[in-house]
């Protein structure tokens, strides 16, 4: 699923399986924010709101 993120970058939301929460160190009901080199650069332990969403990829895609 495509949509704009910050600054108008394009992000890709995908659903992991519970089963692998524990590889990337999250819960089964956490999140996760990738950079398009792969490496996580957030984990949340519940999904953040709006506004720390936004944050996040505004600090992660500031030059």
């Amino acid at each position: 699923m495509g949509r704009a993120g910050a600054a108008g970058r394009p992000l890709r939301v995908a659903i992991l399986p519970a089963e692998h929460a524990g590889r990337w160190g999250r819960d089964p009901l956490g999140v996760l924010l990738v950079r398009p080199d792969g490496h996580i650069a957030v984990r949340w332990s519940s999904p953040p709101d709006s506004a720390t969403l936004h944050d996040a990829l505004a600090a992660i895609t500031a030059c």
